[in-house]
């Protein structure tokens, strides 16, 4: 069965407003784990297909909750905690940049190939 936008926006509000906001595991609200059975139970789909979770990606960004696909499991959390996280300095990306090479020495070594 084809999921619709409309229930993938109903499915990232219920992430958002209701469950995150529940009581459980010990905690008054906050990040949670669902795991693939109850996302299909939710969208009402027998597959999860990743068009889907795409768009429920973005519409749970809308909503202002990270969803994260951990395999098994997804797990939420708000985005603004996740904007708190500490910003990795350019000093150290840039450790780990390739040398900056032309496009046409990267024709000419796919040539040489």
């Amino acid at each position: 069965m084809k999921v619709t936008q409309q229930r993938i926006n109903e499915v990232a509000q219920i992430m958002n407003v209701e469950i995150y906001e529940e009581a459980f595991g010990g905690k008054a609200r906050g990040r949670f784990l669902i795991d693939r059975k109850q996302m299909r139970d939710l969208l009402g789909t027998s597959k999860l297909h990743d068009t889907t979770l795409a768009k429920l990606y973005v519409a749970c960004l809308d909503e202002g909750i990270v969803m994260i696909d951990l395999d098994e499991v997804f797990a939420f959390i708000e985005a603004k905690m996740v904007r708190k996280y500490r910003k990795a300095p350019v000093r150290i990306t840039d450790k780990f940049v390739p040398p900056n090479e032309s496009d046409d020495d990267l024709m000419e070594e796919e040539e040489e190939d």
